[in-house]
């Protein structure tokens, strides 16, 4: 049985804080101690139970993780952290700690964002399309797309939509070359004429093939300098003016055989020429 310490020698003298640590240091000891010391030394509710928080770690009474959830806690009670701090850190703890995977990470890190931060409607798609990407929920085609569907959200005229649209296609290998050649010059209202396939033989004009593609636009084209009759006889004029053309830059006029174009207008839409 211990002396009270108010009868020891040494506990004579003594005032205020240091007679209040020497007396727990003389009645208790380990985990008692230490909780009694942190009472005497904390000066306010949050310097105390981050200290117990502490002291219950040091003593194997918690855990890591458990230590740092109080601790977040703690801040945010006594109004160290705001809310949003607050579930940010948490959704860090449980990272940190395996509670949750990257997927789940990343989300909760979206919806904190979103919820805290007066974003508008386009700024938000935006972010979940990111995040989306990120998890390969989709590819990067689909996230070119809707990122292009977005940037005309709010815009009456969507043919600047269908551009962008068109080149997407393009730069992910949906369409070829002279396919999205023809349909950006549809959608901006330009003549377009293509020869794909071309076989030429000097000697006998009547083996020469060409196979030909064009727009509407660049018949008009052809209207409004001149040519007339239907869509197959202007073609036709427009093909024998590029043949005697070509023909007499070769100083070759004699070769050349008046003789009809036969046309055939193929499904796809390029016509042949024989």
């Amino acid at each position: 049985m211990k002396i009270p310490f108010k009868y020891l020698p040494g506990s004579w003298g003594l005032r205020g804080k240091t007679r209040q640590i020497a007396e727990a240091e003389y009645y208790l000891s380990g985990y008692e101690l230490d909780c009694e010391l942190a009472k005497i030394n904390s000066n306010n509710g949050y310097d105390l139970r981050a200290a117990l928080i502490d002291i219950d770690l040091k003593h194997n009474k918690t855990t890591q993780y458990d230590a740092a959830l109080a601790k977040l806690y703690n801040q945010f009670k006594y109004g160290k952290i705001t809310a949003h701090e607050e579930e940010l850190m948490r959704n860090t703890i449980n990272h940190s700690y395996g509670k949750i995977d990257d997927y789940v990470f990343d989300k909760n890190q979206l919806d904190i964002d979103i919820k805290y931060n007066a974003y508008d409607d386009a700024t938000i798609e935006k972010k979940r399309i990111d995040f989306a990407l990120k998890h390969n929920n989709i590819d990067q085609y689909a996230a070119d797309m809707r990122y292009a569907e977005l940037k005309y959200n709010n815009v009456d005229d969507k043919s600047n939509l269908e551009l962008d649209r068109l080149d997407i296609d393009f730069k992910h290998g949906k369409i070829s070359q002279q396919d999205y050649e023809k349909k950006k010059s549809d959608l901006s209202g330009v003549a377009y004429m293509a020869m794909p396939k071309i076989s030429w033989d000097p000697k006998d004009p009547s083996k020469t093939y060409m196979e030909l593609d064009y727009n509407e636009h660049f018949i008009n084209d052809l209207i409004q300098n001149g040519y007339k009759g239907t869509e197959e006889e202007i073609i036709d004029l427009w093909l024998k003016d590029v043949c005697y053309a070509v023909l007499n830059d070769m100083e070759e006029t004699d070769v050349l055989i008046d003789r009809p174009v036969r046309s055939i207008r193929r499904d796809d839409g390029k016509t042949e020429h024989h």
